[in-house]
């Protein structure tokens, strides 16, 4: 452990003992910035579906492209993550710049959609400020960075703006059906509030992982192009559960390794 490190370790582990970031709620070791993501601002707006009037510009102000994340109510009460395309049924997606994030939504129906955009600088350029004085404040600053600055950016922590904080990582094992689309599995999460979630995916005898909105590419090469038979269509939450939809075209079952993350509350 390096000296000056502040380490707060997740309930159950030593935090004088591990090594693994992964096991720290907080792991700052003046060696690597290990940055918590802070949020600047979130939001739920009701989309027309008309075409022509379906999309909303929310103006975020930070000169540089952040992270962000987005969510559409695909019914009462059940979230679906987005992306920034779609290649299932909704055509329900958000695009982001140096000035705006923008919600389509192309169910053809008004619907709910939740966004989330943070400080964190997705590309080299643009700086932020939030005025504000440093008293009673916790701060940790990257390395080489000023701990009095007023750019988030130059953060781990600042506990001016909020961090998004983990609540549920846990995996699930599922086995898919022969040549059956739309197969869809469900998990219990027991938080008693719906969650944003997010999830990965891999073949159990494979090794690479593939995100929901996407394919699991097999083979691929300059005359084959990409094949993948196995299609994860998306992963969405409500109340209780949460449900990951697959499509699977081969005409065998394939058994699939799905890690789940539940972070806060939607619109919380």
């Amino acid at each position: 452990m390096a000296s000056n490190a502040i380490l707060i370790a997740l309930h159950g582990n030593d935090a004088t003992l591990e090594t693994d970031p992964d096991l720290f709620a907080l792991y700052a070791d003046q060696v690597t910035d290990y940055i918590l993501i802070k949020e600047k601002a979130r939001g739920i707006a009701s989309v027309p579906g008309t075409f022509g009037s379906n999309e909303l510009t929310i103006s975020h102000g930070l000169g540089y492209v952040p992270f962000c994340l987005a969510f559409i109510e695909i019914s009462p009460g059940r979230w679906r993550k987005l992306f920034s395309s779609d290649i299932g049924t909704t055509s329900s997606y958000f695009y982001i710049n140096g000035t705006n994030l923008v919600l389509h939504n192309g169910t053809g129906s008004t619907k709910n959609m939740s966004y989330y955009i943070f400080y964190d600088n997705v590309d080299s350029g643009g700086t932020v400020t939030i005025p504000a004085s440093m008293e009673n404040i916790i701060a940790l600053a990257k390395i080489g960075r000023n701990v009095f600055s007023s750019n988030p950016n130059d953060f781990i922590l600042n506990s001016l703006v909020n961090t998004f904080k983990l609540v549920v990582e846990a995996t699930k094992s599922i086995t898919l059906a022969a040549s059956t689309n739309g197969q869809v599995f469900s998990q219990a999460h027991g938080l008693g509030f719906i969650p944003l979630v997010d999830a990965f995916a891999k073949r159990t005898a494979g090794s690479s992982a593939f995100k929901p909105n996407a394919f699991d590419i097999e083979l691929w090469g300059a005359k084959l192009g990409m094949t993948g038979d196995v299609k994860f269509n998306y992963v969405e939450a409500d109340a209780t559960n949460i449900y990951f939809s697959f499509d699977n075209a081969k005409g065998t079952t394939v058994d699939v390794d799905i890690r789940y993350f539940c972070l806060e509350a939607i619109g919380a």
